[in-house]
């Protein structure tokens, strides 16, 4: 009888052993998270920038092919002499590339500066600090005299002056969305023929419409401007990251 009870109270006790573990564990646990909110994000932010940035390389030569095309890539032809005529030939395609790579890239600095811009915290600050100095300078110069109407919008135009830079950055996205769109218009035409498109809209129907070439300018002309975003919001979920456990 007394072996039994003894028996029961070792059984009762490891139960309590394996029940204060499990709260010890618990415990740990929930510490860990509070302390390292989603713990192993930082590798995964590591892990989709690397394979962002082998896509962005993926789609360098598909968004810098119609660029190529425009500038006469398609037209080089190799030529027949020897020695001078391959260093012609390598001189040509060096700068045919160049040319299409230097304004393929200002197209997307044009499409681009206006993420640039809305990300930029401290040019938005500055610029709100001078329209803020220049209100009460204002404010100072109108208890002095009344401004008139013409004064009021002297006055308006002067405080969102520092604000420029917001407004000139999607008038110089829309340039460059203008120009890659002409651009990839010419390299890969979306009416292949102008007598069955017009006769197909008097028919309600699309005639003559490479949809093929449709798609691609699409990809083209989206691509770059997704992966970038892609990249910086990664980018910023990062930095947040680290910057919350400092």
């Amino acid at each position: 009888m007394t072996s039994t009870t003894k028996t029961k109270l070792t059984a009762q006790e490891q139960a309590e052993i394996l029940k204060e573990r499990a709260k010890v564990y618990r415990e740990n646990i929930r510490t860990f998270m509070e302390d390292n909110d989603n713990p192993g994000m930082v590798s995964i932010a590591l892990i989709m920038l690397c394979v962002l940035g082998a896509i962005g390389l993926k789609l360098l030569w598909n968004n810098v092919s119609p660029f190529v095309v425009v500038l006469g890539g398609k037209m080089i032809m190799p030529s027949h002499i020897p020695v001078v005529g391959w260093g012609v030939d390598a001189l040509t395609v060096i700068y045919t590339f160049t040319g299409a790579f230097i304004a393929w890239a200002l197209c997307q600095f044009a499409e681009l500066f206006w993420i640039v811009v809305m990300l930029d915290n401290k040019a938005k600050r500055q610029a709100q600090k001078i329209s803020t100095a220049e209100r009460t300078i204002q404010d100072a110069e109108n208890k002095i005299s009344k401004p008139d109407r013409r004064m009021r919008k002297i006055q308006k135009q002067a405080r969102s002056i520092p604000f420029f830079f917001q407004g000139a950055s999607g008038f110089i996205a829309l340039i460059g969305f203008v120009v890659e769109v002409a651009v990839n218009s010419k390299a890969y035409p979306l009416i292949t023929d102008w007598s069955r498109f017009i006769a197909g809209i008097s028919l309600m129907k699309l005639e003559g419409v490479d949809f093929n070439n449709f798609w691609i300018q699409f990809f083209n002309l989206f691509s770059t401007e997704l992966l970038a975003i892609a990249i910086l919001a990664t980018w910023q979920w990062l930095t947040m990251h680290k910057g919350a456990n400092n």
